[in-house]
């Protein structure tokens, strides 16, 4: 499973519950704008994942703003705070995101839709992955583009 988020407070339980639960293979975090500006939810995605023994999980950051038209959104620090844990965190988290744009890590991950090709995931295991957006769509539609109808 990749996971899509623009991590605040809500996707912060949501990543938790799935990145703990033995049950799910998370091999991927993808992240993009929304609820607060892109590299803060990508710090938060990194607190997530180290606090919950989980930072073997590679995060790729997508996009900053929306790629149409959208309406036009302030980041909402008064819900998720100026971190996008609540204000909880006091330090770096020690990972970081990798280097590979999020919808290059999201098509080398996920399946190609015309083709089901097995690809090899993050972890090098060849089982196929399905991202699950637990917030706005852009990364979804730029990696759509690669592999259109």
């Amino acid at each position: 499973m990749v996971i899509d988020t623009d991590l605040g407070v809500d996707d912060a339980a949501a990543l938790w519950w799935a990145v703990t639960d033995p049950r799910l293979d998370v091999v991927a975090v993808t992240v993009v704008w929304g609820n607060v500006d892109l590299d803060v939810a990508g710090q938060a995605v990194l607190h997530v994942l180290e606090a919950s023994g989980r930072d073997d999980i590679p995060v790729a950051l997508g996009e900053s703003g929306p790629i149409g038209p959208a309406p036009d959104l302030r980041p909402a620090t008064f819900i998720h705070g100026d971190d996008g844990l609540g204000n909880t965190v006091t330090r770096p988290p020690r990972g970081k995101a990798v280097d590979e744009p999020a919808g290059e890590l999201l098509r080398r991950v996920a399946p190609d839709p015309s083709r089901r090709a097995r690809r090899r995931t993050a972890r090098g295991s060849r089982r196929r992955s399905r991202p699950r957006p637990v917030r706005p769509c852009s990364r979804l539609r730029a990696a759509e583009g690669a592999h259109p109808r």
